[in-house]
């Protein structure tokens, strides 16, 4: 498949194990601290789970809707839903919250099968119930969003850190971080044959193990001021290379047009 920089598209090819190891020791430092979820912290964060097993995350957006990146699914149009289940207003992978089912899936024409393709909107029922404290839908970015160096992203998810050996966390954490420049990312992965669009930006990892959230499926919520800005799709196995998230205004018009909805937009954008 040819490479693209129009989607933020990925591209593995196997390397010697030296050779990235020397590369992964000069992680992109950002200092921050795991630290665990509140309840109503991110009520807007959800749980896909395929034939009982959690497969990645998401975030409502309205009482029917979950954005979710467009990697969590393949072919959703044609896939059968009947054993995948979506939790919602629970910090933990194992117990409490409401459960609803896929009623429809969508996934955005800049999607690929790879890491990083675009992104897909769920439809459930039941409708998820907004007018309690654990359960909320989230805010989209401006279009116009333009994310700077010095801009503090919020990233929520059930990963493991790389020190505890463990692929997925029961209960929902939160990390801290900042971007890292694009061109910078895109060279970063070159070395290891990805590519990465126009569509994506990375964020820092930072030095230390124990601080390092590593991704445990796929669509991480990424948060800057409320507003849900990306979804992180890869961090290379947890190995010092920056995250890479899809950025969500590059598809608000078609999420808008998707649902139905024209939702109120928190404006990040440059002043």
């Amino acid at each position: 498949m040819e490479m693209s920089i129009k989607r933020c598209l990925v591209i593995l090819l196997l390397l010697p194990i030296g050779i990235l190891q020397q590369r992964i020791s000069k992680p992109k430092n950002g200092k921050t601290t795991v630290r665990m979820a509140k309840i109503n912290e991110f009520p807007s964060t959800v749980v896909i789970f395929d034939e009982g097993n959690a497969n990645c995350g998401g975030v409502i957006l309205a009482s029917e809707w979950v954005l979710v990146a467009g990697n969590c699914f393949i072919g959703a149009e044609e896939m059968d839903f009947n054993n995948t289940r979506i939790s919602a207003g629970s910090t933990y992978l194992s117990s409490g919250g409401s459960w609803h089912y896929v009623k429809e899936a969508h996934r955005s024409k800049k999607s690929s099968p790879f890491h990083g393709g675009g992104v897909g909107l769920i439809k459930v029922t039941p409708p998820f119930y907004l007018k309690g404290d654990y359960i909320k839908e989230a805010v989209l970015p401006s279009e116009e969003l333009i994310l700077k160096p010095e801009d503090v992203l919020t990233i929520v998810g059930h990963g493991g850190l790389l020190e505890e050996q463990i692929y997925q966390s029961d209960e929902l954490r939160k990390k801290e971080s900042k971007l890292v420049d694009h061109e910078e990312c895109k060279e970063d992965y070159e070395f290891i044959n990805i590519s990465i669009g126009d569509t994506c930006f990375c964020s820092q990892v930072p030095a230390a193990e124990e601080n390092r959230l590593c991704l445990w499926g796929a669509s991480d919520v990424t948060f800057k001021d409320n507003a849900v800005v990306g979804l992180r799709v890869w961090d290379h196995n947890c190995g010092g290379f920056p995250n890479i998230h899809v950025q969500v205004s590059k598809y608000v018009k078609w999420i808008q047009k998707k649902i139905g909805k024209s939702q109120k937009k928190k404006k990040t954008a440059n002043k």
